[in-house]
């Protein structure tokens, strides 16, 4: 559900250092209004409000210059990336910059759709192993090279050199054929049902000529894509700045002139520097740090939910076969005990969404008219009763000591709720660093709460790692196994996406966790930016981002 809160846009305040330089400037009064949207996209957490006021401005405006790339879009980090070529990438900050320099040979649209980029079309085999892309004719890297169907096979097998910090992601190919210039053949060992997905996040196409001539090490200081900007200058632990790529393959991107991203030690100095109008985007805010910005009439918050739930887990490896966990009564009637919605209000000002399972709002196949379970005692206490519980049971449980935003209160409450309806839980906090060696060895007692982060696309690996086998695995159930495996063997996605709901509603019958929220993520940006979208990836892509100049 999308609110809306509509604020004051005072132009008078915005600096002239935003816009770049001109060859000449004029002073223009005139009569403007700016509504300014905040996005929420959450059950309704704020009351509308809509305030327009017109107010006089005067102000210096630079005379166009005739370039269709206008404005220096400034977005503050709170790292500085470790390199600017993905395969040796280790973050979210370092690959946000460094995808606005590249391409793959296809892309993820905002609404996480694969669509084409430097592969115009593909085909994918019957059996899902072998697929066959079709490149783009005549683009260009920023140094003049060529892009053609040895560059793929070039990219990919830089890409997979052990060496790499990411080198895992281009061994889910096994070969990469050459048909001719411009047509290429991908081959993988199984069918890999969001390989296409993992292509468009990691597979950044290089130049061969470039880095024969100035080697890895000239590569990495000055790299070069087809991407929608090219590297300008760099400062270490200062900043870097992109300019557009005159020669981009789409020819209607980028808007803007320039991107710096300027590195700002802490989150306080970064919306300090976003109050003054001296940075444009502040990205990643929690919901503590983006309240106080609603009030700020030259700014713009977009909420969104992050792909990270936290829940309860219910740990058969700690509880015991003989555990009253064994009955899906009882581990539903913990769902009904748990007041979600007063803990998300009381916590987190109202700014989560709750959970209605493992596979979140950003994900394939996510139900939309799937409804949480619902916080209902009476229920919670018939259902423990039918299970032969009716004066309850006493658990052991465990979470990780200060190691999540306000975690440690979470699971005070889930300890209350359930007291409420007899399950008495001993909860005992721990040092993350025992804590997580506990329960990769199964350790942790029957209950035990955590979080789980996922790359906006499925839930698969999610599930997989708490239901599927592996050293984290909690819980079993043969349907949900069942059902697992359907999802791990369907290459399709919209069969697969059918298969993930009848998973949810599956899940809420049988449940394997008590399923508690879902965060949202904030992104801070200036009025005058525009067409700016989030992703829940945390890598947006910029190109047809541009400055409003009232």
């Amino acid at each position: 559900m999308l609110n809306r809160l509509t604020v004051i846009f005072c132009t008078a305040l915005l600096s002239l250092s935003l816009w770049g330089c001109a060859p000449r400037e004029v002073t223009v009064t005139r009569v403007v209004e700016f509504p300014v949207t905040v996005q929420v996209t959450s059950p309704p957490l704020v009351t509308r409000v809509v305030e327009t006021e017109t107010i006089e401005v005067t102000r210096l405006v630079p005379a166009q210059t005739g370039s269709r790339f206008t404005g220096r879009l400034v977005v503050a980090i709170g790292e500085y990336p470790n390199s600017l070529d993905l395969p040796q990438v280790d973050s979210a900050v370092g690959r946000m910059v460094a995808w606005q320099l590249y391409d793959s040979l296809v892309a993820a649209d905002a609404q996480g759709n694969i669509v084409p980029a430097l592969a115009e079309r593909w085909e994918i085999s019957e059996d899902g192993t072998v697929y066959t892309f079709h490149l783009r004719f005549g683009v260009k890297f920023h140094n003049g090279e060529p892009f053609t169907a040895d560059t793929v096979r070039f990219s990919w097998e830089r890409g997979r050199n052990p060496a790499n910090v990411n080198d895992a992601l281009w061994n889910n190919a096994t070969n990469v054929e050459v048909v001719d210039d411009y047509t290429v053949r991908i081959t993988t060992a199984e069918p890999i049902i969001n390989f296409l997905r993992l292509m468009a996040d990691n597979w950044a196409m290089v130049p061969p000529a470039y880095i024969a001539q100035v080697g890895e090490a000239g590569f990495a200081s000055r790299p070069v894509g087809t991407g929608p900007f090219a590297y300008s200058e760099s400062e270490p632990n200062g900043f870097i700045t992109l300019e557009a790529n005159p020669t981009y393959w789409d020819s209607t991107l980028p808007k803007l002139r320039t991107i710096t991203f300027r590195w700002v030690g802490t989150a306080e100095e970064r919306l300090a520097l976003l109050r003054e109008g001296r940075v444009h985007i502040v990205s990643g805010l929690e919901p503590v740090e983006a309240m106080p910005l609603l009030s700020t009439s030259t700014l713009r918050l977009i909420g969104y939910p992050q792909d990270r739930l936290y829940f309860i887990a219910f740990n058969r490896p700690g509880a015991g076969e003989d555990s009253p966990l064994e009955d899906a009564r009882v581990r539903l009637a913990m769902n009904y005990a748990i007041n979600r919605t007063a803990m998300v209000s009381t916590l987190f000002g109202g700014l989560a969404r709750l959970s209605t399972g493992f596979v979140p709002i950003s994900n394939l196949g996510a139900d939309p008219t799937l409804l949480p379970i619902p916080y209902d005692r009476t229920v919670a206490r018939s259902l423990l009763a039918e299970a032969g519980y009716a004066d309850g049971f006493e658990l052991e449980m465990a979470c990780p000591e200060q190691t999540y935003p306000q975690f440690d209160a979470v699971c005070e409450w889930v300890k209350a709720d359930l007291a409420e309806v007899g399950i008495v839980v001993n909860l005992t906090f721990i040092s993350p660093d025992t804590y997580f060696d506990l329960q990769a060895d199964r350790a942790l007692p029957a209950l035990f709460g955590d979080r789980r982060t996922g790359d906006g696309t499925e839930a698969l690996s999610r599930l997989n790692g708490l239901l599927g086998g592996s050293d984290y695995a909690s819980w079993y159930e043969d349907d949900i196994s069942a059902a697992l495996g359907r999802i791990r063997t369907t290459v399709d996605p919209a069969a697969r996406a059918a298969l993930y709901v009848d998973l949810q509603v599956l899940m809420q019958e049988n449940p394997p966790f008590i399923y508690l929220y879902e965060p949202l993520s904030f992104d801070a940006v200036n009025a005058a930016v525009q067409n700016y979208t989030p992703r829940v990836t945390g890598v947006p892509q910029l190109k047809a981002v541009s400055l409003l100049r009232p």
